[in-house]
């Protein structure tokens, strides 16, 4: 959708690759992509299986520390002068996807639109032109929420899903075990990206976590919790009791999930990506149906 002249690199040093269909003649090899993923969401190739999506907190505190971006303040307010520059290339089609909206895979936004765009995200975020609370959250929704809001909505569209449950989760826990956190010396506060994997795996590089399973401390009991709920999602296909964590229904934004933390565990709210995705539901009903 973007080139050069427009601005628009998307997540600086995060999108250099990305998934890609195999286009191999069939019959020669196995093709284990075989179309684009948005494609394979809308219509799939396979029967629906029970999936657990969900995000972390603040998602974005880990892609600001490891750009180190709290060290690059010029670069900061460059984005929140033209915050479009993040806006990354999933907005338009990808060929497959476009085959079956029935529009053009070659569209770029104008001039025009990229302005506007702008000006609605400079607003909606209060972008300040620091790296603030503000900038953080934009971030976070970039990197990672706008795409999970999009995920749920496509999956929760299938008419099969009945067959399938679909469960959200918000891991909160900020604590000894948070590996994304840890590993790269961020300090800042909140759950971030990558962070839950301290609690479900072993790890002891590039930072000993140090984790221990029988412990008394509020990372101790995330860290049995979480695993329980994974390990009991990959036995009978359902994480928890309904009462606790029930199944997505309706659509993203008003979809029941899980609080994940050692405080928070059994508390549900609604609308995981938060408050800002209707802004990102008309970005992405430009060049596509939605």
């Amino acid at each position: 959708m973007y080139n050069e002249s427009d601005g628009a690199i998307g997540l600086p040093g995060f999108n250099t690759f990305g998934p890609s269909p195999e286009r191999r003649a069939l019959g020669v090899e196995d093709i284990f992509l075989t179309r684009d993923p948005e494609s394979l969401v809308r219509q799939p190739e396979v029967s629906p299986v029970p999936v657990i999506i969900g995000l972390t907190g603040l998602e974005g505190i880990y892609f600001y520390y490891k750009q180190k971006l709290d060290r690059k303040p010029q670069v900061v307010a460059d984005y929140a002068v033209n915050p479009a520059q993040l806006v990354g290339p999933t907005v338009a089609p990808f060929p497959d996807t476009a085959r079956i909206l029935g529009v053009s895979a070659n569209q770029s936004l104008s001039a025009r639109q990229l302005a506007d765009i702008n000006a609605r995200i400079k607003e909606e975020y209060k972008l300040s032109g620091r790296g603030d609370d503000n900038f953080i959250k934009f971030y976070s929704d970039v990197s990672s929420g706008v795409t999970a809001h999009r995920l749920i909505n496509l999956t929760l569209a299938d008419p099969r899903r009945h067959e399938a449950p679909v469960y959200l989760y918000h891991f909160l826990e900020d604590g000894d075990y948070n590996w994304g956190k840890v590993s790269n010396n961020i300090t800042a506060k909140g759950a971030s990206h990558t962070d839950e994997l301290g609690y479900l795996m072993h790890i002891t590089s590039p930072k000993n976590l140090k984790q221990t399973v029988n412990g008394t401390t509020k990372s101790s009991k995330t860290l049995r919790l979480l695993t329980k709920l994974w390990t009991d999602f990959a036995k009978s296909g359902q994480p928890a009791t309904p009462q606790l964590w029930p199944a997505a229904t309706g659509s993203a934004a008003t979809a029941a999930f899980a609080r994940i933390s050692a405080d928070s565990w059994g508390l549900l709210g609604a609308g995981l990506a938060g408050p800002h995705v209707s802004l990102w539901d008309d970005i992405y009903s430009l060049l596509r149906r939605m």
